[in-house]
């Protein structure tokens, strides 16, 4: 909630929103924390512009982190998430976008409105940060992802239809897709990383311009955007929704799969993802440790993680486990 504030009620520790175009100011953000005497000083001149944000309910914030709770067990049950290091490392980080330490506040209380959309955004960042890890990013590209990833669909909120028992009628599937740009200029003028708004105004773009909203094609799409388009689809379709039960993480690998040799999604990053999620779909060409130089091809997939594959060269069917496959070719 922001409510206006004067000058003279302002006290050290206060989180204040200054409600102008922040390139007006001399700060570097609309949000800022008061830290000091010169704090105050430097934010007299838009006293008339000056809101409080006031602190998010601890009991909500419990409520959400009990939300996180279940969705690490989903996602360590599906085998996606066992790191222990990882989901400590996670939990951190959900817990100081939660707490509004990483400039996130106001853009958090969208969020806390719609617990349908707070889970999902949860299954996304947890995903996201997983994945990014896996890749062996950086640790402040990781941080924007995640943040890009918890707050991209912060737009939805406001479409009750969302939470419907039914698929979209038409205008709706249009207002749906507007929410990236809604997302964007709500959020690019706040503490939230310009890279991480970047990323949520291009997360449903696809590789072959044929996405939204801008028709972009690879190489116009950062890494993150890429990323955080697989991640969408595959939390998407292997989440529950309203109007479907959940695919099984196999049959949503499968469908990103397609998508991939489509040329919709980054081939090469879909590779990487498969390698991360450990569901590997038949038909899917593999390397496998100690063989690197010999491709297979899986048969059957039915009895995973045992997986029935045929050397390229030969016909004859063997068995393995998944654990020694060591990369995989769309």
């Amino acid at each position: 909630m922001l409510k206006k504030i004067n000058i003279q009620e302002l006290k050290f520790g206060f989180i204040v929103f200054i409600k102008k175009n922040w390139f007006y100011t001399p700060f570097k953000t609309n949000v800022i924390r008061i830290k000091s005497e010169s704090d105050i000083e430097a934010i007299k001149p838009y006293s008339d512009f000056l809101y409080l944000i006031s602190p998010i309910p601890q009991r909500r914030i419990q409520k959400n982190l009990a939300i996180m709770a279940s969705v690490y067990n989903e996602l360590s049950n599906a085998g996606i998430v066992n790191d222990r290091k990882l989901i400590k490392a996670i939990n951190n980080l959900a817990t100081m976008v939660l707490n509004g330490k990483l400039g996130a506040e106001e853009a958090n209380r969208y969020l806390c409105g719609s617990p349908y959309i707070f889970r999902c955004a949860v299954r996304k960042m947890l995903l996201a940060t997983a994945f990014s890890k896996f890749l062996t990013l950086e640790h402040r590209k990781v941080i924007d992802i995640a943040i890009a990833a918890f707050l991209a669909d912060i737009a939805l909120t406001k479409h009750t239809f969302i939470s419907e028992k039914r698929k979209l009628f038409n205008h709706e599937t249009l207002l749906v897709q507007e929410h990236p740009i809604t997302a964007y200029k709500k959020l690019i003028n706040t503490a939230v990383p310009k890279k991480s708004c970047d990323y949520i105004l291009k997360h449903h773009e696809n590789v072959d311009g044929s996405g939204y909203p801008g028709q972009l094609t690879l190489r116009e799409i950062p890494l993150g955007a890429r990323l955080i388009r697989i991640v969408d689809i595959y939390e998407s379709l292997s989440a529950h929704r309203p109007f479907r039960r959940a695919h099984t993480p196999h049959s949503a690998t499968e469908f990103i799969v397609k998508l991939a040799r489509e040329n919709k999604l980054d081939r090469r990053l879909v590779e990487k993802f498969i390698c991360f999620n450990r569901h590997f779909p038949e038909g899917l060409s593999i390397f496998l440790r100690g063989f690197e130089d010999t491709e297979f091809r899986i048969v059957s997939s039915v009895n995973f993680p045992d997986l029935y594959v045929r050397n390229t060269n030969e016909r004859m069917l063997t068995k393995i486990s998944e654990r020694i496959i060591y990369s995989v070719k769309i």
